[in-house]
């Protein structure tokens, strides 16, 4: 149940992001969820490279298990991801 109440969160934003990346303006997700405002005080910028570059970053720590490492280094094992 709250495996599905999740993915059922992130499957909207994903979409709405991926029709974005692909240049597609006339869809119908874009009527019911209208522009995504940008954070003004942050600029533009902002969104356009932090962001991804923080979800790479995320990403490439998760590959290497970088996360797993420092929980063991701190000796807070038993809190590291199973396999």
């Amino acid at each position: 149940m709250f495996s599905s109440m999740l993915i059922m969160r992130m499957s909207v934003p994903i979409a709405y992001n991926f029709l974005q990346l692909t240049h597609v303006d006339k869809a119908a997700i874009f009527i019911v969820m209208g522009p995504v405002k940008y954070l003004s005080f942050m600029g533009e910028d902002f969104n356009r490279w932090v962001f991804p570059i923080c979800l790479s970053l995320m990403a490439l720590m998760t590959i290497f298990r970088v996360y797993e490492r420092i929980l063991s280094c701190i000796g807070l094992k038993q809190y590291a991801f199973g396999s």
